[in-house]
């Protein structure tokens, strides 16, 4: 009879031998780690097959597991951790100007930015990572779901839901603001809907945010188009918060356009064209007013 943990003893035993080896005889040490973290990612989740789709590891920590969002400079995918099994979303360079330091000091500054925001209004930003290139990658969570562009493509909102929104959001500006930042981007692409729930909007890319007070120009300049305010345009101008009041009032607008015209509400059509009036001055100075007045006005057309 054979001693208890010889390898002839259990075939599956004598199997992890010739894994290990064969594992071992692999040359290039990166395909190695991607081979050893799919078994036992395979063996971890019970699966049939073993699969090496996407597999890339990133900082010994997590594993590729496929790719949310690609532009033409960055690119978001969606990561699992090696033990913890939880779901992550990282953003990074693509390779082609992952070396390019322009890229590098943008994303550098997203994520200083991103990171000093902690509130439910806004998707939760974990940490800065250096890649094993040494480009840096912002890690957040990965909240699956659509934006807010897709689901007004899809489905006309009430005016209580709009109303609902934009009170929410008028609480993701207000933490953005309390930190000395904006967001310089706000636009239905760039507010998630987790499970496509308007009640749990998050606002997310902080790639065009920027301090309050702080010129910039060049690439920095750029944003969705029919939501940059007209200030933001001109190269070296200083921007505030009424950069963000303006797009949270084309946000409003883009909710509003989806109806029939006698189904927009007198009240929200009037707040529209104060939040988005040319003049930074005519505007409403902060985030905070706006939500005040929509929570303690009455308004019957809701």
């Amino acid at each position: 009879m054979n001693a208890p943990g010889s390898s002839t003893s259990d075939p599956v035993i004598g199997a992890f031998g010739a894994l290990r080896r064969a594992l071992d005889e692999t040359a290039s040490p990166m395909k190695r780690r991607i081979l050893r973290d799919a078994v036992r990612d395979a063996l971890d989740r019970n699966a049939v097959n073993l699969s090496l789709e996407h597999g890339r590891i990133v900082a010994n920590t997590w594993t590729v597991t496929g790719q949310i969002y690609r532009g033409t400079h960055f690119l978001i995918e969606r990561l699992r951790h090696r033990d913890l099994g939880s779901e992550h979303a990282l953003k990074r360079i693509v390779p082609d100007h992952a070396r390019d330091p322009l890229f590098r000091g943008l994303l550098l500054r997203e994520a200083a930015n991103h990171l000093q925001v902690r509130h439910p209004t806004v998707l939760f930003a974990q940490a800065l990572l250096r890649l094993d290139d040494g480009s840096p990658a912002l890690l957040m969570d990965y909240r699956p779901g659509v934006s807010l562009a897709v689901l007004l493509r899809e489905t006309p909102l009430t005016l209580q839901r709009i109303h609902n929104l934009i009170v929410r959001l008028c609480k993701a500006l207000t933490a953005i603001h309390g930190v000395g930042m904006i967001h310089g981007d706000l636009a239905p692409s760039n507010i998630l809907l987790p499970e496509g729930r308007l009640g749990g909007a998050v606002v997310c890319d902080f790639g065009l945010s920027c301090a309050i007070g702080e010129a910039i120009d060049g690439f920095d300049s750029l944003g969705t188009p029919g939501f940059v305010a007209p200030e933001a345009v001109s190269p070296g101008a200083p921007r505030d918060a009424r950069v963000d009041i303006f797009g949270l009032g084309a946000v409003l607008r883009a909710c509003l356009d989806a109806l029939p015209l006698d189904a927009r509400g007198t009240y929200l059509l009037q707040l529209v064209e104060r939040l988005c009036a040319e003049d930074p001055a005519a505007r409403p100075t902060s985030a905070r007013a706006v939500q005040a007045w929509l929570e303690t006005t009455s308004h019957d057309e809701k």
